[in-house]
């Protein structure tokens, strides 16, 4: 849940 977490906030993070 934690990496899916990260990962998600990753991709957030590149398409803003």
């Amino acid at each position: 849940m934690c990496r899916q977490s990260q990962k998600l906030f990753f991709l957030s993070f590149f398409f803003f």
